[in-house]
């Protein structure tokens, strides 16, 4: 049975990397001015724009580093919202009940774009060079016109196919899904292939030096692939949970967002973590975002 969290906060309860960090300390966590009324589900980053997406509030939009936040919600007819995509000036949403949503104004205004999308439960979203894909359900879908258009590219992977997660690495194309763990593709989704990696449910990946790849997975931990995911280790060192729900990555440094245990940090490659929490008020951690 698949674990659903759908806690309603107050406040922010996740928090962008917006802070100053080095490669050796972590200044305190200090609180965004907002936005309030629902967890954030996903954050993006775009020039000077940040997205936040919530489970109960839609789309949050701030200019100024989380100063000040406005909705940005013309045109969406859901509450609830699961991942961003940025592609130039197309930006993307993704909801567990209304497929996609496609803005091209930063969020002023929103079209529907679920043509040809078979279930619209969508859990990730993708840009890799001119195409878009999305995670749902019940399959993985690409699109090359915006998502005016999508088709699915499940090819023979085990239906149904829940992708909770959608990653790039050069031409390859990673998915983490909850029957098949994680898969990857040469071709865009034509084809798939399966890993040795063991957990299921895996909700994040992350690439470090452009050597080193991550997957993080709800009951299962983090594990490492120098091999572009043909071969995986643990590096789990020093987490006190195993359920991870994001990852995020500034040059060398990585870290990762958990539930119940707040935010770990790496310095060297996932072989070691070490928790930096100091001013979180709320350790369930699902988005992290660098600004």
């Amino acid at each position: 049975m698949i674990k659903k969290l759908y806690h309603v906060r107050s406040m922010l309860a996740i928090l962008m990397l917006s802070l100053v960090t080095s490669s050796i300390t972590y200044a305190q966590w200090l609180p965004t001015h907002g936005p309030y009324g629902g967890d954030i589900r996903s954050l993006a980053v775009s020039g000077s724009n940040i997205f936040a997406g919530t489970n109960g509030r839609r789309v949050f939009h701030s200019t100024n580093d989380g100063v000040s936040w406005n909705e940005a919600n013309n045109g969406i007819e859901t509450w609830w919202m699961s991942s961003f995509a940025v592609n130039g000036s197309n930006l993307f949403a993704g909801t567990t009940e209304a497929g996609v949503f496609h803005s091209v104004d930063n969020g002023v205004n929103w079209t529907q774009v679920n043509n040809g999308l078979g279930n619209l439960a969508i859990h990730s979203l993708l840009v890799k060079g001119l195409n878009l894909f999305a995670g749902t359900e019940d399959g993985i879908y690409i699109s090359d016109d915006n998502g005016a258009n999508w088709t699915a590219v499940n090819g023979s992977l085990t239906s149904p196919v829940w992708t909770f997660s959608l990653f790039a690495k050069g031409d390859r194309l990673f998915a983490g899904t909850y029957n098949n763990s994680v898969v990857y593709s040469d071709d865009d989704g034509a084809t798939w292939s399966p890993t040795v990696l063991p957990d299921q449910n895996v909700r994040a990946f992350a690439t470090v030096g452009g050597t080193h790849l991550f997957a993080g997975s709800y009951g299962g931990s983090i594990h490492v692939s120098t091999d572009d995911g043909l071969t995986w280790n643990t590096a789990n060192n020093g987490l006190s949970t195993n359920y991870i729900q994001s990852l995020a990555v500034n040059g060398t440094t990585l870290v990762t967002g958990t539930n119940d245990g707040g935010v770990f940090r790496s310095i060297d490659y996932g072989a070691n973590w070490t928790a930096v929490n100091s001013g979180l008020s709320n350790l369930n951690i699902y988005a992290l975002a660098y600004s």
